[in-house]
């Protein structure tokens, strides 16, 4: 099955931004919220290509591994996404 992939930043930080698979036949729902961000400074949704979302997701992994292994805590420096979600409508 093929999938599209989403980024969605909602408020702007850094650290606070999912990666979503999507399925070719709910890219509509999903256009939705795309659409919703159109035009808002901070927020922020687009799609990317499957590459991308795999390295964005494997380079916040990498990131949190590494703080971890310094024990610098993950709740007062949180990561962004570490896996690829499906979507689900809403």
């Amino acid at each position: 099955m093929r999938h599209k992939y989403l980024y969605v930043n909602p408020r702007g930080f850094r650290n606070e931004f999912k990666v979503y698979r999507v399925k070719l036949s709910q890219t509509d729902a999903a256009r939705k919220m795309v659409s919703k961000y159109e035009g808002v400074t901070d927020g922020c949704a687009y799609w990317i290509a499957r590459k991308e979302a795999e390295r964005i997701v494997a380079n916040e992994r990498r990131i949190a591994r590494e703080n971890a292994n310094r024990g610098i805590n993950s709740y007062t420096n949180p990561v962004g996404a570490t896996e690829i979600e499906d979507w689900e409508e809403s």
